[in-house]
């Protein structure tokens, strides 16, 4: 499972493109001005989807390290270090959550908006 793919039951991603130009139903065509970007506008990947998307694959590394520093102990390899797979796994748990969070946030306020906007 990626990082992208944990985001909940019936959760698709939507992505920057599938967004662009799109108003409410109740909105009347022209009445809102200009168009809603989730990227922030920047060309450059700079913007809100981006920052997410690189969060998600930090948070992927994390958990891919962890679990290779976990295996090479379970293998016996010297130099395994317990202490450095403990802090590796701790930090591994603590980005999870974060992201976790963020992701219940998100979730909320996508609600929140659907609930206002329909």
């Amino acid at each position: 499972m990626s990082g992208i793919d944990g985001l909940g039951p019936g959760l698709r991603p939507i992505l920057p493109e599938q967004v662009q130009g799109r108003r409410p139903a109740s909105a009347a065509p022209g009445a809102a001005g200009e168009e809603v970007r989730v990227d922030g506008g920047g060309q450059d990947g700079s913007g809100f989807a981006a920052a997410l998307m690189d969060s998600l694959r930090q948070v992927d590394d994390l958990s891919k390290a962890s679990r290779a520093d976990l295996e090479s102990l379970g293998r016996g390899e010297p130099g395994a270090d317990v202490t450095q797979i403990l802090m590796s796994s701790m930090k591994s748990e603590a980005a999870f959550n974060l992201m976790l969070e963020v992701r219940n946030k998100l979730v909320e306020a996508w609600q929140t908006l659907s609930r206002s906007v329909y």
